[in-house]
């Protein structure tokens, strides 16, 4: 009975407190396997991506946590690795085309020319400044043939996923991303989608 009154006693305080939190260590991966991640719990997460890897996780506070993985939504088709951020609370990862997907780091080329139209870096991790995040440090080519450079986040507030693009990026942000204990997922180079 003592228990059950200490119990009943923690999750009325946890409710006080606005949320019960879930127990990271129930969403904890310890691998890959095919398309499905693999937890600590040996549960496993299926996906819908070929070549998958796991980063890393943007934590959240009522649901599952968001992953951050890498892979394609198709086998044997032209389209290039992307970056998912997903979470398993949201319901069954989405077919190609239908889930929300990012651009992988590194450069881009004109399927037709070979000439660079994108390059970018991403980081994700305990970024100073910018934790439980995803960061994008990019450049693009305008109409004008000039390299545009931006950043663009992918965060969690309310336990939502929040994009977040900086068109000026200052160099004191930009040292702090590079300088901090963010961990960078080295880029490839690819050519534009058809």
């Amino acid at each position: 009975m003592k228990n059950f009154v200490f119990f009943f006693i923690m999750v009325v305080l946890s409710l006080l407190k606005g949320y019960a939190q879930p127990s990271t260590a129930q969403w904890a991966v310890k691998g890959v396997k095919g398309m499905n991640l693999i937890l600590k719990n040996d549960r496993q997460l299926k996906t819908n991506l070929f070549n998958l890897k796991y980063m890393g996780v943007l934590q959240t506070r009522n649901k599952a946590p968001y992953y951050i993985l890498s892979g394609r939504g198709c086998n044997e088709c032209g389209a290039n690795l992307s970056i998912y951020i997903w979470s398993q609370s949201d319901g069954p990862m989405l077919p190609e085309g239908k889930q929300l997907r990012y651009a992988y780091p590194g450069k881009e080329n004109d399927y037709e020319t070979g000439k660079a139209v994108f390059e970018s870096r991403m980081f994700y991790s305990d970024c100073s400044g910018y934790s439980n995040s995803v960061v994008w440090l990019q450049r693009s080519l305008n109409k004008k043939n000039k390299w545009v450079e931006d950043m663009f986040l992918v965060s969690v507030k309310n336990d939502k996923l929040v994009e977040t693009r900086v068109a000026k990026v200052n160099k004191s942000a930009k040292a702090m991303i590079l300088s901090a204990t963010c961990k960078e997922l080295p880029g490839i180079d690819v050519s534009t989608e058809l």
